[in-house]
């Protein structure tokens, strides 16, 4: 009897081994349901030849519904990681705001290519004006690509030049709105149209993605930020804090809270507050495992 528990334990204890070893390449059946962005930034391990290789590749979505935490988290992070750049001594680090998301995916659900009206901007949130950029796209474009879309632009202007232009001919704006200094507050919706207004025949079954910011941008005749000692320039008494060469009104960086459809159920949160659906399966079986070996070994003595 005793050789025969001997024997189980050993199955059972390479049976969870062998679980643990495979648990990241499960899936379960809404794994495998395209749930629009909530799958942005989930990373799995696939056997070569499965028919989910064929899936959009991470950082992508398959369908529209507003960004989720995770999403917003990088859509934030992506400007901040911009604006720390830039060497500014009077940058703000910027923050995920709730009434600028609603505005933002309030506008994206007209599936227009234009930008909205001013006086639809206005009284935001707590600001007098907002700005906003838009990036159309007839592709699966992932969340960095609309924000890295935008910096790109910093080739058509030139600081250096203390002038708060774009080149002849070209457009910089979204750039500038992305590295404002005082546009600390950002709030992002995304909308996939079957036809975008204004935009043509090339943008049906399209992307449009629309980020609001608070306070606006582009000012005239005012540069997007001033060059110097990072923080240098910060005002004290309101941003006493110098985080990654940002002025801030605290000691740490503000997790995202989203809210809207966009937030998907159990979808997860960055900070990681309770165990993923693999670490579950391992609990699950080890637990298991170690309550039959118990119930055997009683019965063996």
């Amino acid at each position: 009897m005793v050789a025969k528990v001997i024997f189980l334990g050993l199955v059972l204890l390479a049976t969870t081994g062998y679980f643990v070893a495979h648990c990241e390449d499960l899936e379960t059946t809404s794994d495998l349901i395209a749930d629009g962005p909530r799958k942005l930034l989930k990373k799995r391990k696939v056997h070569a030849g499965s028919h989910i290789q064929k899936r959009a590749q991470p950082n992508t979505y398959d369908r529209s519904g507003g960004f989720n935490q995770e999403e917003a988290t990088l859509l934030l992070e992506q400007h901040n990681k911009y604006r720390e750049i830039q060497n500014a001594s009077n940058m703000l680090i910027m923050e995920w705001n709730s009434d600028l998301q609603k505005s933002a995916q309030n506008y994206a659900d007209k599936c227009n290519s234009k930008h909205s009206p001013d006086s639809d901007r206005k009284q935001i949130g707590g600001f007098r004006k907002v700005g906003e950029n838009i990036k159309l796209a007839n592709y699966k474009i992932s969340v960095t690509q609309i924000v890295d879309k935008w910096y790109s632009e910093i080739q058509y202007y030139r600081y250096d030049r203390n002038t708060t232009r774009c080149m002849t001919g070209r457009t910089c704006g979204h750039y500038k709105q992305v590295v404002w200094h005082n546009s600390y507050a950002l709030g992002c919706g995304i909308k996939l149209c079957d036809r975008v207004q204004h935009a043509g025949d090339k943008f049906k079954n399209s992307y449009v993605a629309v980020c609001h910011y608070g306070p606006s941008g582009n000012q005239r005749f005012a540069l997007p930020y001033r060059k110097g000692k990072p923080c240098s320039l910060c005002d004290k008494k309101i941003t006493p804090f110098c985080i990654r060469k940002m002025c801030s009104s605290g000691s740490k960086v503000k997790q995202v809270n989203v809210t809207g459809s966009g937030s998907g159920s159990g979808s997860g949160s960055p900070s990681g507050s309770g165990p993923s659906t693999p670490q579950l399966r391992i609990i699950i079986i080890m637990l298991t495992s170690l309550a039959t070996l118990k119930v055997l070994s009683k019965a063996a003595f």
